[in-house]
């Protein structure tokens, strides 16, 4: 009996042994296990957009020409001086003498300021990005949520009548998807330009109209297979209303599904933020947006490459961080999915 006891305590033993893992190997287990740098990266996203007017080191709307296309000041340390360059003493129509000008700028000019470099209008890169990511969340948030409002609801609907309701929803959304959207938010926001230029409403309205696509057919797909379960017919047969039956039955079996598309959907409405944005169709002007300001650099990228790089960047990390996000939140709610190793 003692030999069977012992045996099973080294058992046990090697087991606790066996699990333990490197310092490098545990890191990495971590990495896998949680999204610890997307969630890094959006918390960040976060609290530049709620602080912004705190942590933006310049006004972004400010425009000055004396310090256009200036070079980013994180490049090396200089002394602050007080004193400018002025374009006088520069030939400022060669390509050497634009550059002998911005080094001229940067070597006298403090180094907290223009981190990121200026913009084509002088205006102060790192700051229009601190606040385009408050314009990105705003726009977002108000879309998604209206989409995230209308799909369920719409497939929430279909699924559970079923029949004509559920092939009417289904045909309504295959023809919304073959409307192309790029065209009609723009001939949109051209009618609003003439009429004294496009609001963010607008704006909200026009990414609002490709967030709720996704939710119909996924609740849809959902409602399907919780209608015929038999807690769903035991309320029916108790006496349960349409309305109850879905609120309160059918609903919270579809919560994470919701919660898994909102994720991976909020990077797609980013990004569709800043393409109106780089075609002219999206946040007005002076409001500081990232695909306004990729445009913004777009004719100035041998130059002055930092108007660009840095919002599309920023656009990158984002998204990226976002799908990757969605793609473990999927993993973690489908039990069928889940990968602990």
């Amino acid at each position: 009996m003692s030999t069977g006891s012992e045996t099973s305590s080294l058992g046990s033993t090697k087991g606790l042994q066996s699990v333990k893992r490197a310092p490098l190997s545990q890191a990495w287990y971590l990495l896998r296990r949680w999204p610890l740098i997307p969630l890094f990266i959006m918390i960040i996203l976060v609290f530049t957009g709620l602080f912004a007017h705190v942590i933006a080191p310049e006004d972004p709307t400010v425009q000055s020409l004396k310090f256009r296309n200036f070079e980013p000041t994180w490049g090396r340390a200089m002394p602050e001086y007080n004193i400018v360059p002025s374009a006088e003493d520069f030939d400022l129509e060669t390509t050497s003498g634009v550059s002998a000008f911005n080094r001229a700028k940067k070597s006298s000019f403090p180094q907290t300021k223009y981190i990121l470099g200026g913009d084509n209008l002088g205006r102060d890169v790192l700051s229009r990005i601190i606040y385009g990511a408050r314009i990105s969340l705003k726009v977002t948030l108000y879309a998604l949520t209206s989409g995230i409002i209308v799909g369920t609801a719409l497939g929430l609907i279909g699924g559970y009548f079923g029949g004509w309701t559920d092939e009417i929803l289904m045909r309504l959304v295959d023809v919304w998807l073959a409307l192309p959207f790029i065209l009609i938010a723009l001939v949109i926001a051209q009618m609003f330009l003439h009429s004294g230029g496009a609001a963010e409403g607008v704006i909200i309205f026009l990414i609002a109209l490709v967030a709720w696509t996704p939710f119909v057919r996924q609740v849809r797909a959902d409602v399907l297979t919780i209608r015929g379960q038999d807690y769903v017919l035991a309320a029916k047969v108790a006496g349960a209303t349409h309305f109850r039956l879905m609120w309160k039955h059918v609903l919270p079996g579809t919560v994470s599904t919701i919660l898994v598309v909102a994720s991976l959907r909020v990077g797609q409405l980013i990004l569709t933020e800043a393409t109106l944005s780089y075609l002219g169709a999206g946040i007005p002007d002076p409001i500081p947006a990232w695909g306004k300001s990729v445009k913004d650099g777009k004719d100035f990228i041998e130059e002055a490459w930092w108007i660009s790089f840095w919002p599309g960047f920023c656009i990158f990390l984002v998204v990226m961080s976002l799908n990757f996000f969605g793609d473990w939140l999927r993993d973690r709610l489908d039990p069928r999915l889940r990968q602990l190793d």
